[in-house]
């Protein structure tokens, strides 16, 4: 993500500091603003200067870079000319020479230009906290710019005065790498001066938005208000917007009953110490970094070892107290104990608050150390006592009830920060056993495919050092039954390689399943059987037989009817795009791949791969590290692919109108009807248009299932498959022939009747809370929990379930009517039994 700052003033600009800025080399600057701009000095116009200024950039793994000194003066300084007022040379030399002299030990860099020409996705404001509303705008813009191929830019403010009183909920380096993160590509930072506080409405869309954004596209929420004295609000903002061409959408506030989610209401959470509730409006936990500091020495007369770090000014301060926390250092995170405050049974009462972090279970030396420290809940208010020892005993209390919240704490986090290699953990205790998926992740196309499946069925199937297939089925068994297996799925483009285990944690004799059962998964994966004749190969036998038995599973399901269906229906709606290949492989690219090929793909794989690593259950630290250990054996590499939401997998919308009918030897037809322009794949109406689909096709009282199956007849069989990645909803009618025309009408009246607006209130409230059940039947087992979590991650959708509840009681019929309207039909693909000897293809 790149960063810019926007300056708007009517005047003449401050030489001095802007210079300041550029380099630290006079005569560099100097020389070559003289030789190449002299004669746009002579013509410069010095009303209305507006400015872009790069300031850096933030990576999408959130790691920040600064621009390179000749870069800065090479591209950018025709900007800064541009905005100087009309000087002699040597008066232009000397102001120069004094701004770089002021500045000799500045050490970031800055450059200036504008990204000139480009078209913008725009959303303004502060996105402090970058709560799940904002997230929802910015799902919303960084979606429609990847779509059209646009710049997803957040347009902020570098201060707003009431903000300053109040203080920050995130560091303004944690703000723009969440919205980094999140997929946006430019952050630019408006300088909130008094010219820029007198704009219009109109001037600050004809002189921001048009003229140096050239946006295209504008989200904003629905209680946006922009101008001098945010005299203007949306009516006025559209009015605008339509005039210049401008598409404007304003997305709906997020609500927690009934309450809009907004940085206020958390700020006032944090600073009442509601850390909980603040954290789950937010979608992440408040945190704060720094660098661990020398303290007093005194913890260590506790046996109790602390990192003491200064709290951040800009800021807002929590309570004083004790916190359940969780710290990260070396990009791990650990769970902690953490006191803010001013100790007041060891200091003085006039020292400045700092934070006090223990990490628990584990030790290390914090010394020197940047460590990022996320508070999780608020244990107890700070107490001075009357003594050490009865501190040390309030400290022990406190650690053992710190303890036992973390271990209650069933919150999906990341527990090692990786850019290559994220590896997210759910910790639970309500489960014997533990679940890992391995995902690797590559665009979609027919040879990846191929290779993926083929190579996950080999991995999982022996390796170095268990040659044979029996002898890796015994270690198996040894491991009390441990599971790994092996799938492969698509996100719209992009191909899944998915290797998974499930086990218990110990056996009755003390082995630790889990993690030997861990460890021969990426030894398979790192040390697969090699060829004894070609070492430099994967084990010709072993390729041979799995490659085989792949040819039999892609022929077996020409013979599955559904299955078979839905693929030669997606490859002729998806026909040209990066969508159409099958994620489990094509028979002509399996039979043509030779050992050579796969074996090199295999190498590829490991340095290409996008890899996530998710793990559930009672799963000891240990176990953790180790795993941590393990995904550093994947090699670094620039050429890495990255997934992230709204960018990868790409934004698609479904286009094509398939009309299509194929003759097969089946006993029984098929009938499919395709529908398009679905919420976005990480919008929160993803959840209205799961409710939709429920009221359809959810249990035998939902609307389509009801009225052709129980009341006509017409089918015996109906079911749907939702690819939200892909924009395409699949009604698949099972059926006789001699029904589809009467099916099929009556299915697109019942939807005709949605979008007009017919939908009982029982019927609705009924679905409702099937659906609610469906959600926490989720929790029974570990496998569909870690399903949920996984799943909400790749779409940035929201992880916290009590906030997803609350979502789903918040849906009005109005919003589901909306979304059944806004889908689109298109068309059919139908299946007809028992023609063998007509012709294979034909149209209706």
């Amino acid at each position: 993500m790149k960063i810019y700052k926007l300056r708007y003033e009517t005047g003449a600009i401050n030489l001095v500091e802007e210079c300041a800025k550029i380099t630290q080399s006079s005569e560099e600057l100097v020389s070559k603003m003289l030789q190449q701009y002299e004669e746009i000095f002579r013509e410069i116009e010095h009303e209305g200067e507006i400015r872009l200024t790069a300031l850096g950039e933030v990576n999408a793994d959130g790691q920040e870079a600064a621009c390179s000194k000749e870069d800065l003066i090479q591209s950018n300084s025709a900007e800064i000319t541009a905005c100087l007022p009309r000087n002699s040379r040597s008066d232009l030399q000397e102001a120069v020479g004094r701004a770089v002299s002021s500045v000799e030990n500045f050490s970031m860099p800055v450059s200036e230009g504008k990204a000139a020409g480009a078209k913008r996705v725009v959303t303004i404001g502060m996105f402090d906290s970058v709560h799940r509303g904002h997230q929802e705008i910015i799902n919303r813009l960084v979606y429609t710019a990847n779509l059209h191929a646009m710049i997803a830019t957040c347009y902020s403010f570098d201060k707003l005065p009431k903000l300053k009183q109040q203080g920050k909920v995130m560091s303004e380096q944690d703000k723009r790498r969440e919205l980094a993160r999140l997929g946006v590509e430019e952050y630019i930072e408006q300088e909130f001066n008094q010219d820029f506080a007198n704009l219009s409405a109109a001037e600050f869309v004809e002189k921001i938005l048009v003229a140096q954004l050239h946006t295209e596209y504008l989200f904003v929420g629905e209680n946006f208000r922009f101008a001098q004295g945010q005299s203007a609000g949306i009516e006025e903002l559209a009015a605008l917007c339509r005039q210049h061409g401008i598409v404007l959408e304003t997305v709906p506030l997020m609500r927690y009953n009934g309450e809009v989610i907004s940085t206020t209401w958390i700020r006032k959470l944090l600073q009442a110490g509601e850390i909980k509730l603040a954290n789950m409006l937010m979608g992440h936990n408040f945190k704060v970094a720094g660098h661990v500091k020398n303290g007093r020495g005194l913890a260590r007369y506790f046996n109790f070892p602390t990192a003491n770090t200064a709290w951040n000014e800009e800021q807002i301060k929590l309570p004083h107290g004790v916190y359940a926390t969780r710290a990260t250092v070396n990009n791990v995170a650990y769970n902690a104990i953490s006191n803010f405050g001013v100790r007041p049974t060891v200091s003085n009462a006039t020292d400045e608050p700092t934070v006090e972090t223990s990490l628990l279970d584990v030790r290390m030396d914090l010394y020197n150390k940047d460590i990022t420290i996320e508070f999780l809940n608020f244990q107890r208010v700070e107490k001075r006592y009357p003594s050490f020892l009865v501190l040390t005993a309030a400290i022990q209390e406190d650690v053992q009830q710190t303890r036992n919240y973390h271990d209650s704490l069933e919150q999906f986090y990341r527990y090692y920060d990786s850019k290559d290699t994220p590896f997210y953990h759910l910790p639970s205790k309500r489960f014997i056993s533990g679940n890992l998926s391995l995902l690797l992740a590559l665009p979609l196309t027919e040879r990846n495919a191929t290779c993926m499946t083929l190579l996950g069925n080999i991995l999982t199937s022996c390796s170095a050092a268990y040659p044979t297939h029996q002898e890796y089925l015994k270690r198996l068994d040894e491991l009390y039954g441990v599971e790994i297996g092996a799938d492969t799925c698509a996100l719209g483009n992009v191909e899944i390689l998915q290797l998974d285990l499930q086990s218990i944690f110990r056996a009755p004799d003390g082995t630790s399943t889990f993690r030997e059962g861990t460890d021969l998964l990426f030894d398979s994966i790192f040390h697969p059987l090699m060829d004894e004749k070609e070492p430099q190969l994967l084990n010709r036998q072993v390729f041979e037989q799995e490659k085989k038995n792949l040819l039999s599973d892609l022929e077996a399901k020409i013979d599955d009817r559904d299955s078979y269906a839905l693929k030669k229906a997606l490859e002729e709606l998806y026909a040209g795009t990066d969508y159409a290949a099958d994620p489990h492989g094509a028979i002509a690219c399996l039979q043509a791949l030779t050992l050579q090929e796969l074996s090199a793909f295999w190498q590829n794989l490991l340095q290409q791969a996008q890899v996530m690593l998710f793990t559930g259950g009672n799963i000891g630290q240990k176990t953790l590290y180790g795993l941590k250990k393990h995904l550093d054996e994947f090699p670094s590499s620039a050429v890495r692919y990255h997934m992230t939401a709204n960018v990868q997998p790409r934004p698609f919308r479904l286009q094509k109108l398939l009309q299509q009918t194929e003759y097969c030897s089946f006993v029984r037809s098929r009938y499919l009807l395709f529908f398009g322009n679905l919420p976005r794949y990480s919008s929160n109406d993803s959840l209205v248009l799961q409710l939709l689909l429920s009221l359809l096709v959810g249990d035998v009282q939902s609307l389509l299932f009801k009225k052709i199956r129980e009341e006509l007849g017409l089918v015996y069989g109906i079911n749907y498959d939702l690819l939200n990645f892909m924009d395409c909803l699949v009604l698949i009618l099972a059926l006789n022939e001699d029904k589809v025309e009467l099916a099929k009408v009556e299915t697109m009246k019942i939807i005709q009747m949605l979008q007009a607006g017919e939908l009982s209130d029982e019927l609705f409230n009924n679905t409702k809370l099937l659906l609610r059940n469906e959600i926490l039947n989720t929790t029974d087992s570990l496998f569909g929990l870690m399903s949920y979590y996984m799943n909400q991650q790749l779409r940035n959708l929201i992880t916290d379930k009590t906030l997803l509840l609350d979502s789903l009681q918040a849906i009005t019929k109005e919003q589901v009517i909306q979304v059944a309207r806004e889908m689109s039909y298109r068309g059919f693909y139908h299946l007809i039994e028992s023609r063998q000897n007509e012709e294979k293809q034909g149209h209706e």
